[in-house]
């Protein structure tokens, strides 16, 4: 459809979100035509709901939409996407004279921009990592706060190739943000106990995080003095 507004991209996820479906990942690309605020993108959100990620693609001609678009992931660093496609295809010829619609060669490097920056999200990276199905001869690096969380952090490859402290410094950050020379991916919804998972480029280092094991009780019960 030509020319949709933002509020019209928020009612279909509204009709989706009353239907049960809503995919994992919502791609909001909009905004060319007319700005878009907070309270716009704190409605998309609600109605994306929890254990959903709302991903934003901003403009290339809208200043304050992409100001607002930024300002709000970092706001939601656990559930909002930023795919700053503005900044990535600034002073890049794939733009019709008008600078707003892309040509063909550029709308192919806009769907790639997309799809790369959903991988993390939608996908593993690769398949060919097969991290280990259980947590027995990793590299237990013990546990990182994230978002509230309490996740076990282990290294998978490279064991003596990062130091524990870096490894939980991985974890510690966003996900959904860009790590300079590294990838992530959801893993969760994959056999084994890994919830995401950390790759680094060259994958001779992998770091996964994991729920906690819970700590057994003592055998033989606990008995008192007189």
């Amino acid at each position: 459809q030509g020319c949709r507004q933002f509020a019209a991209g928020v009612a279909l996820i509204a009709t989706r979100a009353r239907r049960h479906a809503l995919p994992h990942l919502v791609v909001l690309a909009l905004g060319t035509n007319g700005g878009v605020d907070a309270r716009g993108l704190g409605r998309a959100l609600r109605l994306v709901g929890r254990g959903h990620v709302l991903a934003l693609v901003t403009p290339p001609n809208q200043a304050a939409t992409q100001t607002a678009m930024r300002t709000f992931a970092r706001r939601h660093p656990d559930r909002v996407l930023l795919m700053d496609w503005q900044r990535y295809a600034a002073g890049r010829p794939l733009f019709a004279p008008d600078g707003i619609h892309p040509t063909p060669a550029g709308a192919r490097v806009q769907a790639a921009f997309i799809a790369g920056r959903a991988a993390g999200v939608i996908r593993p990276p690769s398949l060919t990592l097969h991290p280990p199905r259980h947590r027995a001869g990793t590299k237990d690096c013990g546990t990182q706060v994230r978002f509230g969380h309490q996740l076990a952090v282990r290294v998978l490859r490279g064991r003596d190739r990062i130091g524990c402290a870096r490894a939980r410094a991985l974890v510690r950050r966003p996900p959904l943000r860009p790590i300079r020379g590294w990838r992530w991916a959801d893993w969760s919804t994959l056999p084994g106990p890994w919830l995401d998972v950390y790759r680094r480029a060259d994958a001779r280092i992998v770091v996964a995080t994991a729920a906690p094991e819970r700590r057994r009780p003592p055998a033989g019960g606990v008995t008192s003095g007189p």
